[in-house]
């Protein structure tokens, strides 16, 4: 009890004293593959099926038992002995119908179907957690626009304090500005909240405490150039096409073993066995002694039809795997391309929308002009504001939807 009373408070003050994390884009992968579960679990579990390659070179390999103990017993007028009592037995298998060598590509096609596994596990996490990543730029930039939008109000409400005082403004300016900074602060506070979440989540992905502080000093990045546009690649290669392509084999080889059942199995064997008084009649150990050296043929002639049966299941499912592999291709080519139309389109958009915001600012400062002479009124500057703070708002959208497409290209590459 006082061990575990020991951890519970080691846990609560490591919780209580977490540092802030510094986070970059390029340490998500890293992070990732060290600490996050499911990742290590697909690992752990590739290294497992790794462990059961090698079958065919254990199979030639001689099996060695040795027995050894005592025993006390009372036969016929003799009276109560207590002797030893063991064996020796070494085997050596010459021939199994070559399904040692079937077995041995069996557990190597496994090892490609855990290690196909494992890649898609990490590629998984790396892309939730970089979409989160993302997001959580975008909220933090977004909070930035916010913040400027409400600082503009604030001036604004200034500006109409100051013509309301002079007698040359109106009360509904000042509600109109009043209204839209509650309006504001409303946002402001919705995207605080969003952030923390999807910074919970992110934590959760790469490992660390959940409530941990993430310090992420980067903006939304636009290439010109797009490398992945440019690239094609070949899907025949894609992880899951390959696992699948190895469970394919698998249930082949398997009714290939299943078929050879009634082939001979062939072992040589040695035998040495100390047996006491009890069973063996002689006083001498030397008498209670067996040695004994040959050649064991095995021959199953009839199994009941069950070989066969396995061996007709084992090839219907080879057949569902292959017809399950030709989908999968063909969903997987639909994707990389409905993922590179998202990228180009974004691409392509993100232009358009830094001229916008561009536009929108030049409007933003005439509408304050025109607001000073007296030219346009409370609802004219808010919609001004309005326009730039929409402006800014969708190039940011554009900016993330173009990350998080190209997370998605990646995940689907492997990259």
């Amino acid at each position: 009890m006082k061990g575990i009373a020991s951890s519970i408070v080691m846990v609560a003050l490591s919780g209580a004293g977490a540092q802030a994390l510094p986070l970059r884009y390029h340490d998500l992968g890293d992070r990732v593959l060290a600490k996050n579960g499911h990742a290590l679990s697909a690992r752990f579990e590739e290294e497992a099926a790794r462990d059961r390659t090698g079958h065919f070179l254990r199979s030639v390999l001689p099996r060695l038992e040795l027995q050894y103990g005592a025993e006390q017993f009372r036969t016929g007028y003799f009276p109560v002995l207590s002797q030893p009592v063991g064996a020796a037995r070494l085997t050596l298998n010459l021939f199994k119908g070559g399904t040692d060598r079937l077995e041995d590509s069996i557990r190597e096609r496994q090892l490609q179907i855990s290690g196909s596994e494992a890649r898609s596990a990490e590629m998984e996490e790396l892309t939730k957690a970089r979409r989160a990543f993302w997001s959580i730029v975008y909220l933090t930039e977004m909070e930035r626009v916010l913040s400027t939008a409400r600082s503009m109000n604030s001036e604004s409400l200034g500006h109409a304090k100051r013509k309301h005082s002079a007698g040359i403004g109106t009360e509904t300016d000042l509600l109109d500005f009043r209204i839209q900074e509650t309006n504001l602060d409303q946002d402001l506070s919705r995207v605080r909240i969003e952030r923390r979440i999807l910074e919970r989540e992110l934590n959760a992905l790469i490992g660390e405490a959940v409530d941990a502080e993430l310090i992420i000093d980067e903006r939304l990045p636009h290439e010109h150039e797009e490398p992945l546009l440019r690239e094609t690649a070949e899907l025949t290669g894609h992880r899951d096409v390959v696992a699948l392509r190895a469970r394919e084999d698998s249930a082949d080889l398997r009714s290939s073993i299943e078929k050879r059942w009634w082939l001979p199995r062939i072992d040589v064997f040695g035998v040495t066995e100390l047996y006491s008084f009890r069973e063996r009649s002689f006083t001498t150990l030397r008498d209670r002694t067996d040695l004994a050296f040959g050649l064991k043929l095995t021959l199953q002639v009839f199994d009941g039809g069950g070989a066969l049966s396995e061996s007709s299941a084992s090839g219907h499912e080879r057949e569902a795997w292959f017809q399950k592999k030709g989908q999968s291709l063909r969903e997987i080519e639909a994707e990389y391309a409905g993922a590179r139309d998202r990228l180009r389109l974004t691409h392509g958009l993100i232009d358009g929308a830094e001229e916008n915001v561009k536009l929108a600012e030049r409007y933003l400062k005439s509408s304050l002009s025109e607001y000073l002479r007296g030219l346009k009124n409370s609802p004219d500057l808010i919609g001004a504001n309005l326009r730039f703070q929409d402006a800014r708002r969708r190039l940011l959208e554009l900016k993330k939807d173009y990350q998080l497409a190209k997370a998605d290209l990646l995940r689907i590459l492997g990259n």
